[in-house]
């Protein structure tokens, strides 16, 4: 079942590494005090600042891989971090003139039943001599002061004459090849940006008619299965965009086939995908409509066997409902937040009568106090 991964940093050449990789992220940066090096071991440093960033995502997004990644320079024991000034950057490059240091790359992913998976890759890096005039062009072309050790790999690496032994993505910022092999053992929801266009129409088309045609029960039974079509088995949708689509589908008018597809499609092609992919669904039904229309013409529309079946059909979408609801809690009602605004909105329809509208408006305006009262929270306990 495809899950949603999440980045745990503000860093864009993270972002750029990680769009190497086959799977489908979000950006969500840890708003978190990083360790300075006299508060833990040199060596656990990255590893313990990476798992402070993802710890800290983790807390507010359950149910989600979290990926926190910290990066420093090493030199005879020193770790350089991220200069203060010019001057400060000019300092650390002559040190690290004509030298090899190390680049270490902490890696902590945090899983959704709690557990988390930690690693660090090293990787060398030699610089040639450089002189004062080298130094100072350097600063001049190269924006350093948001980078580890004063110097950025990929920029003007020829003006520095480094040469990397090992992984040079991690040099940048994220090792992609070890990263890849643990994300690999994980559960992740695909970046379908990544399969070919055509290939994505034609799938959102024939499994929409598949999905229409074999299953009864209206908008409550294809829901399930497009679950189970694109989120669990192709991986195209994240269970968080199963639970957008629920929320989404019963807050807006319309037949809730049209716009379970409607969404689905167009996560996954866009508008085009999005009109496919109605297409696909009201398909079988046009077909299976028109011919009950032209039969019921001879049919006694309220024969006992007629009038069976639909009491039925009825029942069964009424178990399809509950069965739904049921899904849903199990995704949804994960903290005890979540419990309350339930029992809340039940409270409110049985016995204070309230409109769903303004339960629902209700129910959002709370979320995001909570939300930010959360924020302010995990930010001041990391401080202590």
């Amino acid at each position: 079942m495809g899950k949603t991964l999440i980045l745990a940093s503000a860093s864009p050449r993270r972002n750029e590494l990680l769009k190497k990789l086959p799977w489908a992220f979000i950006t969500l940066p840890a708003d978190v005090d990083e360790l300075s090096p006299g508060e833990t071991g040199t060596e656990d440093l990255p590893v313990r600042n990476a798992s402070l960033k993802a710890g800290a995502v983790a807390a507010l997004k359950p149910g989600c891989y979290v990926l926190g990644v910290d990066t420093v320079i090493m030199l005879d024991g020193r770790i350089y971090g991220k200069p203060a000034s010019l001057d400060e950057a000019r300092s650390m490059l002559k040190n690290l003139s004509g030298r090899e240091h190390q680049v270490i790359s902490g890696v902590a992913i945090f899983h959704p039943d709690g557990t988390k998976d930690e690693f660090s890759i090293s990787s060398r890096v030699k610089f040639a001599e450089l002189s004062e005039k080298m130094i100072d062009d350097y600063l001049a072309c190269a924006p350093v002061l948001d980078k580890a050790g004063a110097y950025a790999i990929q920029e003007h690496p020829e003006m520095l004459g480094a040469e990397v032994s090992g992984s040079i993505d991690n040099v940048i910022g994220l090792p992609t090849e070890e990263l890849a092999q643990h994300l690999e053992k994980c559960d992740l929801t695909l970046d379908v940006s990544k399969i070919p266009y055509c290939r994505r129409l034609a799938t959102l088309f024939f499994n929409y008619v598949k999905i229409a045609a074999f299953v009864l029960g209206g908008g409550y039974a294809i829901i399930p299965a497009a679950d189970a079509e694109f989120c669990r088995n192709r991986r195209y949708i994240s269970e968080d965009d199963v639970m957008d689509m629920l929320v989404i589908t019963q807050s807006v008018p319309g037949i809730l086939a049209c716009s379970s597809s409607t969404f689905i499609g167009w996560k996954t092609a866009g508008w085009l995908g999005a009109a496919v992919a109605i297409v696909g669904a009201a398909l079988p039904s046009v077909i299976i409509i028109s011919l009950i229309a032209a039969g019921s013409r001879n049919v006694d529309l309220s024969a006992p066997w007629i009038r069976g079946a639909f009491t039925g059909a009825i029942s069964g979408i009424c178990a399809l409902v509950f069965a739904m609801a049921l899904k849903t809690g199990k995704k949804a009602l994960k903290k005890v937040f979540d419990w309350l605004i339930f029992f809340g909105m039940i409270a409110g329809v049985f016995i204070f009568n309230i409109g769903p509208a303004v339960l629902l408006a209700a129910a959002v305006v709370v979320g995001m106090i909570y939300l930010a009262v959360m924020r302010f929270w995990l930010k001041k306990e990391t401080l202590k």
